[in-house]
């Protein structure tokens, strides 16, 4: 899926990408997994 005319496997890949999760995991107490939710075969624009 694109977003912002980037793939999300792209912006995933980049360091700061990791930091970010990393540390939204940690202030929010929800694993890293649970964080990002993919919702195959739907409208993008939800």
């Amino acid at each position: 899926m694109k977003n912002s005319g980037k793939l999300f496997a792209d912006w995933y890949l980049l360091k700061q990408s990791e930091a970010y999760l990393s540390e939204l995991s940690s202030v929010m107490g929800i694993p890293i997994a649970g964080l990002i939710q993919s919702i195959a075969g739907s409208n993008p624009y939800l």
